[in-house]
């Protein structure tokens, strides 16, 4: 079924109200019905990109349309649209319809391949849906896909909402920005998964889907600005950062960082004018970042396995200062920590290296030091101890300025030649003379692959039914690789860089001669299908080169003669203490294979196919019926059974083998009392 779909976006002096009324029917779709949509007014006005104050519609523009069910139709706008106030969007995928119908229609901008939506008590639900949290610049702009709508109507007319609002920063100096990152200094979520409604009359509101205690959410959103934007000295350049509504009760830090790897940090002082509102811009004053006195000046110069660090602190009376670092998965699980005003340095947080590891102190003249050394005593450095950095990663730096009286509240360990701080679990941050205030946190990022490379590789498989087994040759050059498997039929993307973070991978060792790669029961492969196995190899100077290996898994050589089998009898005889079985028919000159187990219903599927296939690759879970089984033209099977002390069941599972092919597995289901208190 072909339909098309009209957005008219314009913007009024107000804005547009959304009005939902709950259907019983909702109007057929077919390809006569069209589609329209007015976008809500913003102040600027703002949606995809920017002319004037006027929305336009963008290329490659898509939307989610939900017709009266929980999963979307995608639209895309047409290349005659783009540019245009008004747009037509014509239909990319029909999806099927699932079970869950909704009372109206629902639309959503942008497309997230998961996101699926449902009705709350007349509320439109859309979940599954990724605030991201890196955002591509775009002059005087979002770039396509940043700033989220949301409509329901009982026709065929949407009045989108905007869901989001957004922060406008303008900024002066010499430097060329690289990127820009906003972080909620009460640790309020900025980014991650969430959840979107629009009820009837009211604004749509955003949730976070996440566990708040331990951090799965983002407090950071970052602003990527590619090769970078050069600053004027005269004239302010504009950056607009989409953020979901937040009080920034405790203000906002701003963290730029420019092409020559300086970063500057400022912060907002919390006020009641500073908050994100929905559909608004908060407008921050013009700023010469050039003229921030910072507390501390951190360069950091990444490479593919480490960061350069050159720390200067002009705190006055500071002598040095404490520094580690955390890697973002241990940030996200132990911010928390932060939150509650532990101490910045203690073990807990470092998580990177052996136990009873506290941060170093180093001098101010010092200020030179690489990430996989930092925290790390004379004694480890010199026994060759490095912190383990891994490419293309994030980590949070904290630099916590020296001062002697401070130092003079803190149980000094180990003695002055390793400098090292030991801290008793129990003792509070007060007594240790430094508090989470005292911190200084930078996010460093260590530099992602480029393609280009020209690693080889080659491989073998041994293909089974339900697993394939890939062994892969990489060429000496290889230092990384990662690998993911695809349907035969699924697109590899081609900016395989940007989806690494979905790939198993692992430190390739040069030194290794082979590498496994267990294709099976993870995917549900079922017997019969093809896959893809996208593999990426990384050379020692980053360059990352793809290639793919088909896998093809046996089918299994089922035949519908060998499914003929009569079981007259099956049981558990209690005076014995067993399960039995008798089959009085079978296939002439078959092999039966049976087993007594805790399946207690007829395998289909999956279920099926795995146990014909662990019957025809040796029979690990089942046994073969012997000549000495079959009395009289009777095969009797049976297996001692502990009986348990409550009632159970097991399923009698058994079936015919002939000439390398299989039949279905035939069922019987055996009740077991329960056993006697008497």
């Amino acid at each position: 079924m072909k339909k098309s779909f009209l957005a008219l976006a314009s913007f009024a002096a107000i804005a547009v109200g959304c009005q939902v009324e709950t259907m019983t029917d909702l109007p057929v779709v077919d390809e006569s019905v069209v589609f329209k949509a007015v976008t809500e007014s913003y102040a600027p006005a703002t949606k995809t990109a920017m002319d004037g104050l006027d929305v336009v519609w963008s290329a490659d523009d898509q939307v989610a349309v939900f017709q009266g069910n929980e999963y979307y139709d995608l639209f895309k706008v047409t290349s005659e649209s783009v540019g245009d106030t008004e747009a037509t969007f014509t239909l990319q995928e029909d999806r099927d319809a699932s079970n869950n119908a909704l009372p109206y229609n629902g639309a959503f901008y942008p497309v997230s391949k998961n996101m699926e939506a449902y009705d709350e008590d007349g509320t439109f639900v859309v979940w599954n849906f990724a605030l991201p949290t890196t955002q591509k610049y775009v002059t005087g702009s979002f770039a396509n896909g940043a700033f989220p709508m949301i409509a329901v109507s009982d026709d065929n007319m949407f009045e989108f909402k905007n869901v989001l609002g957004a922060m406008k920063l303008q900024l002066k100096g010499d430097r060329k920005v690289k990127s820009i990152a906003v972080t909620d200094n009460a640790g309020n979520p900025l980014a991650g998964s969430v959840r979107v409604s629009l009820a009837a009359g009211e604004d749509p509101e955003a949730s976070f889907e996440v566990d708040m205690m331990y951090g799965t959410y983002e407090t950071t959103v970052t602003l990527d600005c590619g090769e970078g934007v050069q600053l004027s000295e005269t004239e302010a350049t504009e950056f607009f950062i989409a953020l979901p509504a937040t009080d920034f009760e405790n203000g906002f830090t701003v963290t730029l960082t420019d092409t020559e790897y300086n970063v500057v940090k400022f912060q907002s002082k919390a006020n009641d004018n500073t908050y994100i509102e929905r559909s608004a811009v908060l407008v921050m004053p013009e700023l010469d970042v050039e003229s921030l006195t910072q507390d501390v000046e951190l360069k950091a110069v990444p490479s593919m396995n480490d960061v350069a660090l050159d720390i200067k602190v002009n705190v006055e009376g500071a002598d040095g200062f404490y520094g580690i670092f955390v890697n973002e998965p241990n940030w996200l699980s132990y911010k928390s920590y932060f939150e509650m005003g532990y101490v910045p340095f203690t073990q807990v947080l470092q998580g990177t290296m052996v136990n009873e590891m506290p941060a170093c102190r180093y001098d101010l003249e010092t200020s030179t030091i690489s990430l996989t050394q930092l925290g790390l005593s004379e004694m480890y450095l010199e026994a060759g101890v490095l912190n383990d950095v891994a490419p293309n990663s994030k980590y949070y730096v904290l630099v916590v300025p020296a001062f002697a009286d401070k130092d003079a509240a803190m149980n000094q360990g180990g003695g002055a030649d390793d400098g090292l701080l030991s801290l008793d679990d129990e003792e509070s941050s007060e007594a240790a003379g430094y508090t989470l205030a005292d911190a200084i946190i930078y996010e460093v990022s260590t530099s992602g692959f480029v393609t280009g490379g020209t690693s080889t590789l080659t491989s073998t498989k041994e293909e089974g039914y339900t697993t394939s087994y890939v062994t892969i040759v990489p060429s000496t050059d290889v230092e990384y690789m990662y690998y993911k498997v695809y349907g035969a039929d699924e697109d590899i993307p081609e900016d395989y860089l940007d989806n690494l973070n979905s790939y198993n991978n692992f430190y390739y060792d040069p030194s290794m001669e082979l590498v496994y790669c267990e294709v099976g029961n993870d995917y549900n492969m079922l017997p019969g299908t093809s896959w893809k196995v996208a593999v990426v190899l990384v050379d020692g100077e980053g360059k990352a080169s793809q290639h793919v290996i088909s896998v093809d898994l046996k089918a299994i050589p089922y035949s519908e003669s060998l499914d003929a089998m009569t079981i007259s009898d099956y049981g558990y005889d209690e005076t014995a203490g067993e399960m039995y079985a008798v089959i009085t028919e079978w296939p002439d000159e078959a092999d039966i294979y049976y087993a007594f187990n805790y399946q207690t219903e007829a395998y289909t599927g999956w279920e099926l196919a795995d146990a014909q296939a662990d019957i025809l690759d040796g029979a690990y879970s089942y046994t073969k019926v012997e000549e000495a089984d079959i009395n009289n033209g009777k095969i009797s099977v049976s297996k001692a059974f502990v009986q348990n002390t409550r009632a159970a069941q097991r399923g009698f599972h058994v079936v015919a083998v002939k000439d390398g092919q299989v039949g279905t597995l035939h069922f019987a289901l055996i009740n077991i009392p329960a056993k006697s208190n008497n």
